[in-house]
């Protein structure tokens, strides 16, 4: 169902902006605006910018030109989609200063599915504004997202039969700039990122747990409930329980029944059994960012947000920390002798011959080496003067938990991958026990394109596909299409 968005400057909904990143389609209404007119004060924005403007008689554009400074990498499209939504709910308060010709053409943009495509690199908070800036007045100068690819703004303004050039006033184009759009945009998209692979995270562990014949009791809702009452980390043990609903492989029958054992087993390795405590964690870190996102969306900071960037780099510690323990269990199923008696390697035959997973293994590592050093906290080294009152950290923070999950993609992706190659090691010596309802839907979605490896083959294709499963949603639409919508997280 189309999302029908009325913006008047204070009703914008996170769940409404997090279904818009996930893929829903919208439109906008720009809402009536009844506010009495009041005195343009430039004090309040970028004076220094009004200042060059009107001293040097420069037309607003050529100035924000030469202040957009952005180069190179791009943000995602999600992103200026949402800069462009927050900026015309922002800018509905304060139609003194921003015209109605000029909301109505923002809002038009955004109906016609041109999105601003704006740069992250070696730019800042206001570089990214200008840019924004120069897309509204239509500047040929500028690119924005049309039908999923970059292109030139007026030549798509052009095709989608909308009016190409607009003249901003020394205003609007100052006021433009002040808002941190940009930056509470992409944590918007980060925040949707950060909470499916959180959920990812309960899928690969449950398929873990199924490979090494794991023990449940770490998991029992009583230990959570009772014992350590923290509300995400009891929906990390839910959401494992759920997952494996009915499986026999994690059970003391499964465990004898493949071997490797000497004796009961008591409890697994912290990697596994501390995991809804790690996954829950990260649920807080992420609820705090959201509970701090649901006041920036109707009431954009300016200039500075720190506590938007002190909740992005706690987040990204956080999901640092959540690909840690993911790299260890991976690392553990390659040894015989810390898999509870997986093959070595899990090669599935002629070992010697085939070499199995350990590149695989190491793949992860490498990837979460890079996400520890992008982990330093970046608001941490901020610095503010008069002259430059921006705050570049939280931008730089922002810019770094996209990067952050996209590269935890991969770690999970890495999991994804040896979990499935355990279970169907697990599988073919016990035929007669079945894994639970969740993990048998997944692997069975895995299957369909990433077949076991019985010899060694070319791999990167099984990992960039392992990737698009989990950042495309398959993964986690399979374990819900099985058992139900799994736990998100709560803001307590």
């Amino acid at each position: 169902m189309k999302l029908k968005l009325k913006l008047d400057g204070y009703s914008l909904q996170l769940s409404d902006l997090l279904e818009i990143i996930g893929g829903a389609t919208f439109t906008v209404e720009v809402a009536p605006c009844n506010r009495p007119n009041a005195t343009c004060d430039l004090s309040n924005f970028d004076a220094d910018m009004a200042q060059t403007m009107v001293v040097e008689e420069l037309q607003p554009e050529a100035v924000l030109a030469a202040y957009a400074t952005g180069t190179g990498k791009m943000f995602p499209q999600e992103v200026g989609l949402l800069v462009l939504l927050l900026w015309v709910n922002e800018a509905m308060k304060i139609p003194h200063i921003i015209c109605p010709a000029l909301i109505a053409r923002a809002a038009s943009l955004l109906n016609a599915g041109v999105y601003p495509a704006l740069h992250r690199e070696g730019a800042s908070e206001r570089a990214a504004m200008c840019e924004l800036g120069l897309i509204l007045s239509g500047s040929s100068d500028s690119v924005v997202y049309y039908h999923n690819k970059p292109a030139n703004t007026s030549d798509v303004l052009k095709t989608a039969t909308l009016p190409i050039a607009f003249a901003l006033n020394v205003d609007e184009a100052t006021a433009l700039t002040k808002f941190c759009a940009v930056s509470t945009a992409s944590a918007l998209v980060a925040l949707k990122r950060a909470t499916d692979l959180v959920k990812n995270a309960d899928i690969t562990l449950s398929m873990m747990m199924e490979a090494i014949r794991g023990e449940l009791g770490a998991f029992d809702a009583r230990i959570h409930e009772l014992g350590r009452p923290f509300p995400n980390q009891i929906k990390s043990a839910a959401n494992v329980r759920q997952m494996l609903a009915g499986s026999q492989f994690t059970s003391e029958e499964g465990r004898q029944a493949f071997g490797g054992d000497h004796g009961p087993r008591v409890q697994d390795a912290i990697s596994f059994r501390a995991s809804p405590q790690t996954h829950g964690g990260v649920r807080d870190t992420i609820a705090w960012l959201a509970e701090t996102l649901e006041k920036d969306i109707n009431a954009l900071p300016v200039h500075i947000n720190p506590q938007t960037g002190y909740a992005l780099d706690l987040m990204i510690i956080g999901l640092a920390d959540l690909g840690n323990i993911s790299e260890r269990r991976t690392f553990r199923i390659t040894d015989s002798g810390l898999s509870y008696g997986l093959p070595m390697n899990l090669v599935a035959s002629d070992p010697g011959f085939n070499h199995g997973f350990p590149v695989v293994q190491a793949a992860a590592t490498a990837v979460l080496a890079e996400v520890k050093t992008i982990a330093v906290p970046s608001v941490a080294l901020n610095c503010l003067t008069d002259v430059a009152p921006y705050s570049y950290a939280t931008f730089q923070s922002a810019a770094k938990a996209l990067d952050v999950c996209e590269l935890l993609v991969m770690v999970f992706a890495v999991e994804l991958f040896m979990a499935a190659q355990g279970m169907d090691l697990v599988a073919a010596r016990m035929s007669h026990l079945q894994p639970g309802k969740g993990t048998a839907a997944v692997l069975s979605a895995v299957r369909k394109t990433i077949p076991m490896t019985d010899k060694d083959r070319f791999v990167r294709t099984d990992l960039v596909e392992s990737c698009r499963l989990i950042s495309s949603g398959e993964v986690l639409k399979a374990a819900e299409n099985a058992v139900g919508v799994l736990a998100n997280w709560e803001v307590y």
